[in-house]
């Protein structure tokens, strides 16, 4: 018997196959710890020919990893305008004047307010997940 065709061992993790996204558990991690883990901000990579027949959802999946991506690039672009305020790098000649007149505050408030839309799309793509993964699940 090859080692392709042999039944796995009790020590390798579990896997469905059922669709193509893939839920692996090592036996190492206590139940408890899984569920009570933070969520990240990134979004799995979904395989599209499991939605080839539901097009709406693949474009709603598309328009959430963008908004996504935006959320996150204005969260770093706002980050970095921050830094440079703190370390006094000026940002262009005609911002100067601007960023002078603004306070510190404002620009907090900036940054808050990135964040909570970095936040809003998270959650708005882990619901999309969990939707999609009820939709492929066992019906």
């Amino acid at each position: 018997m090859t080692a392709f065709n042999s039944a796995p061992s009790a020590s390798t993790p579990k896997a469905t196959n059922r669709a193509s996204i893939q839920v692996v558990t090592p036996p190492s991690e206590p139940v408890a710890r899984r569920l009570t883990r933070t969520p990240s901000i990134s979004v799995p990579n979904l395989d599209r020919t499991q939605f080839g027949k539901d097009s709406e959802l693949v474009l709603l999946i598309d328009q959430l990893k963008a908004d996504l991506a935006r959320s996150q690039q204005e969260v770093r672009r706002r980050l970095l305008h921050i830094q440079d305020d703190v370390l006094g790098v000026p940002h262009s000649t005609e911002k100067v004047a601007v960023e002078h007149s603004t306070r510190p505050t404002l620009r907090l408030v900036e940054l808050e307010s990135a964040m909570h839309d970095a936040k809003r799309a998270e959650v708005r793509a882990l619901e999309l997940v969990v939707a999609t993964i009820g939709k492929v699940g066992p019906h």
